[in-house]
């Protein structure tokens, strides 16, 4: 393989990771539109895939700060259900890291493009 950036191959490792996190956020909201609670056990599978996924995203710090929210507030979701700290998770978790994900995707992703010119 040849030389890429830890971004491009964090983003190649990461696809089944970030999938899982996004089926559990679409079940998190799902549920809560129905009046039901997510259960404990949701948040922490979602805390285990954060420490998996978090690493191999981009750095800065900004998105440190977000990483770090998330993990303490899914952890603390997994161990007991509050709708304070479920409304702290939506605020300062979900919405910002889907914004990280797009701009993973829109800036760290490789994507391949070919131009094909006919000869005359």
């Amino acid at each position: 393989m040849a030389d890429v950036s830890p971004e491009y191959q964090a983003n190649y490792g990461i696809s089944q990771t970030r999938d899982n996190i996004l089926q559990d956020f679409i079940t998190i909201q799902a549920k809560k539109k129905v009046g039901e609670n997510p259960e404990p056990a949701l948040f922490s599978r979602l805390a285990g895939n954060f420490a998996v996924l978090f690493p191999k995203l981009p750095q800065k710090n900004n998105y440190r700060v977000t990483f770090e929210q998330c993990q303490l507030l899914a952890n603390k979701l997994a161990t007991a259900y509050s709708s304070l700290t479920f409304d702290s998770f939506m605020d300062q978790c979900y919405g910002p890291l889907n914004s990280i994900m797009k701009d993973v995707s829109n800036n760290y992703t490789v994507k391949a493009s070919i131009k094909a010119s006919p000869a005359s």
